[in-house]
């Protein structure tokens, strides 16, 4: 693969197959806003995924009219403040999908993300952990249970945010 290949494909996000042209670099709101938190990444538009937001981030995300937050971090694992009161305050759904560790990052759990996604009344649509790289492997192994190849999820899990766990999800889906 070309290197320019490679960049347009990490320049992108993907949508149904389809290549979808974004700017992950500047996260923009549904209605235009620049906004912005940990690793924040809009490879979608209204889609939004990264590190975690702070609860002033969380504020700004509800007042630029998202309304469901997925959260990928593992039970116990603290976001420094209590995130689903927070959520429930300003009117924005909490839909934990708990991801610990490598063995949680499976196609149920992706399954469970796909089911909020699919779910047309939940966005505009938050998902974080506590980096992204979480965010960005559950990604890549949705992109593979849609039926992308091992090649193509894994560039669409880095282009969503997976670092670290990319070795992880490879083997993973060439098992």
């Amino acid at each position: 693969m070309s290197i320019f290949v490679l960049l347009s494909l990490i320049s992108c996000g993907f949508s149904e197959g389809k290549f979808v042209a974004t700017d992950p670099v500047n996260p923009v709101g549904p209605q235009g806003q620049n906004i912005t938190f940990f690793n924040s990444i809009t490879p979608e538009p209204n889609l939004i995924l990264g590190g975690q937001p702070s609860e002033s981030e969380l504020t700004s995300l509800a007042e630029a009219g998202y309304k469901t937050v997925i959260s990928l971090r593992g039970q116990g694992e603290s976001s420094g403040f209590d995130e689903p009161s927070v959520l429930e305050g300003l009117g924005l759904a909490f839909r934990p999908i708990p991801i610990g560790g490598p063995a949680d990052l499976t196609f149920a759990n992706a399954a469970r993300m796909r089911a909020i996604l699919d779910d047309t009344s939940a966005w505009p649509i938050v998902v974080h952990c506590a980096s992204g790289n979480r965010v960005g492997a559950l990604f890549a192994i949705d992109a593979a249970a849609s039926g992308l190849s091992t090649e193509e999820a894994i560039t669409k899990g880095r282009a969503y945010g997976m670092t670290s766990l990319s070795s992880t999800v490879n083997q993973m889906l060439s098992d």
